[in-house]
């Protein structure tokens, strides 16, 4: 009777509310929800504790973050009156790339200008396939290469991950590759590639972001297929 009561009470409280279609069946899911959390039972108070404790951890992990990030930033980007665009402005225009993979970048790489395209660029970094070939034999899906630098590639390709969920353009480029039968894994590093020759391009021409001029190339070569 006292569970029904509740029940009943949990119903009649909601139903207050304009446009709530509480029902005993959701009354009856978050009792149990409430039963199961962590401040039932006898030792709620030391979870309780226990999860304050993990919070405030948090809350100082990434404080510290935030004050490692404005420190990059503050190297990354110098006060230079003679320098009108900063490298690090230029690339933290780009939607869904972080100053993790921006710092990799530009501390790995140098001066573009040594490169004299993007494509020597993307080999230089590691990211063109290798191509195994015998006789009629040719591997289908090529990995890519092992050589360059690791750590920038690996930053690169978790820049991909935030960019196909922060960035449109990236996304709908990397739905397009998995739409065409491209595996996950490997229109990511596309996606990575993409990332490259747009910062070489951005850095090249000293402009921001401009997906528009940036996304034209592909957009014309899918209309052209």
């Amino acid at each position: 009777m006292k569970e029904k009561s509740s029940v009943s009470k949990l119903v009649k409280i909601f139903g207050k509310y304009q446009g709530c279609h509480f029902r005993a069946d959701k009354a009856k899911e978050l009792m149990a929800a409430a039963k199961n959390s962590f401040y039932s039972g006898k030792a709620y108070r030391s979870r309780g504790i226990s999860i304050s404790m993990q919070i405030e951890e948090i809350s100082s992990l990434s404080s510290k973050i935030e004050e490692i990030e404005n420190e990059i930033k503050s190297i990354l980007n110098p006060d230079d009156p003679n320098d009108s665009l900063s490298s690090f402005e230029i690339l933290n225009s780009i939607k869904g790339v972080g100053i993790g993979t921006i710092a990799a970048f530009m501390g790995t790489v140098g001066d573009i200008s040594r490169f004299s395209n993007s494509d020597k660029l993307i080999s230089y970094i590691g990211f063109y396939p290798k191509i195994f070939e015998s006789g009629k034999y040719k591997k289908k899906n090529p990995e890519i290469q092992k050589a360059g630098p690791r750590e920038l590639r690996y930053m690169l390709y978790l820049s991909s991950v935030a960019a196909i969920k922060h960035n449109i353009f990236l996304k709908k480029y990397y739905h397009d590759l998995v739409s065409a039968g491209m595996p996950a894994k490997k229109a990511l590093i596309k996606v990575a590639v993409k990332i490259v020759r747009m910062m070489y391009s951005m850095l090249k021409y000293k402009t921001y972001y401009d997906p528009s001029r940036l996304f034209m190339q592909y957009q014309l070569a899918s209309l052209a297929t």
